[in-house]
């Protein structure tokens, strides 16, 4: 049982280091602001994808521009990105 434990330890110590070294970001959650909102004349209250990332040391807020139908904006937060 020891020997598993340790494996496992050491796989995740291994992707951590992978994660800060590549400087890669790995989507923990997302959400998103006004998008409900009909009227959208002003720059602040455009509907925004407010994507949370973790890249190994910190979780890091990343916004997009939303369209639930992907055409001037994003319907999902990217998985990974690159700095």
């Amino acid at each position: 049982m020891g020997n598993k434990a340790s494996l496992v330890i050491g796989a995740v110590i291994a992707i951590w280091l992978a994660v800060l070294i590549t400087d890669t970001r790995f989507l923990v959650w997302q959400s998103t602001l006004n998008a409900g909102r009909v009227d959208t004349l002003f720059d602040d209250l455009k509907p925004r994808l407010i994507c949370h990332y973790f890249n190994g040391r910190q979780i890091l807020r990343r916004e997009f521009a939303y369209s639930p139908i992907a055409e001037d904006g994003l319907d999902t937060c990217p998985i990974r990105v690159r700095r």
